[in-house]
């Protein structure tokens, strides 16, 4: 819809090209969500369970951006997996940089978390929130005072609304999220689907979850976060280095 709508097509002109392909596409699909269904209880042991565990998964495109949640309990000896809700949305029509709309993620992600504890009798031990994007967690592990303001304000939300400690990396691969920003994927509307299960490694022990891996990416990280900074934020951060070059190689010719 968001496609056709930016085309400038008339009210009443005839859709054409890859939009009429979307649209069959997206038809042909439509009559196999009468297969979707969602538990009306979440689990057996909810109620009784000693701990409770609530895992929210953030993603994005250029196209769209969401997050879908899923209680996560422990109950003799073996884990238990439900799905709870999710929100979705489309990008919007001023294009958005990468970083930026999984930070948009991130900031549903939070809210939704927040909107699920609240809205539940039943304590949540922990929280846990999954984004497949290292730039944003470098983001919510600094002060929000020091970036521009669409970055600032939202890490900021984000940082009243949940605690840093509560954000892991997860790996695209393994993000269920990444279903919801997708287009060209074709639905799983089947009881065993992972958007209905959650990723399997919620199944296994925490210290089989994954781990966030030091690898090249960190470099492009460091350029994202410089270029969200403020200026005079920017420029102090640089002095400071530059004065530490300076320190080490007064030392080195001491």
């Amino acid at each position: 819809m968001q496609e056709v709508w930016r085309s400038k097509i008339g009210w009443d002109d005839e859709i054409s090209g890859s939009s009429i392909e979307k649209w069959l596409s997206w038809l042909k699909q439509l009559p196999e969500i009468t297969n979707f269904r969602i538990p009306r209880c979440y689990l057996a042991h909810f109620s009784t369970s000693e701990s409770t565990e609530l895992h929210v998964f953030c993603d994005a495109s250029e196209k769209a951006y969401g997050a879908v949640a899923y209680f996560r309990i422990p109950y003799h000896g073996k884990v238990e997996v439900a799905l709870v809700m999710t929100r979705a949305r489309v990008a919007p029509l001023k294009s958005l940089s990468i970083p930026r709309m999984e930070l948009q993620a991130a900031v549903l992600g939070a809210r939704l978390g927040n909107f699920i504890r609240e809205g539940h009798s039943r304590k949540i031990n922990k929280i846990y929130y999954w984004p497949d994007n290292q730039t944003v967690l470098c983001w919510l592990k600094s002060d929000s005072h020091r970036f521009k303001q669409f970055v600032g304000h939202r890490v900021g939300e984000i940082q009243e609304l949940t605690n840093p400690t509560e954000w892991r990396w997860v790996p695209t691969a393994e993000n269920v999220g990444d279903e919801v920003t997708r287009d060209t994927n074709i639905c799983d509307w089947g009881h065993q689907s992972r958007w209905i299960n959650g990723p399997d490694f919620l199944r296994l022990a925490e210290s089989e979850w994954p781990q966030e891996r030091t690898n090249s990416k960190k470099h492009t990280d460091k350029v994202e976060e410089a270029v969200e900074m403020k200026k005079n934020a920017y420029y102090l951060q640089l002095q400071f280095h530059q004065l530490l070059i300076s320190r080490d190689t007064l030392h080195g010719t001491s």
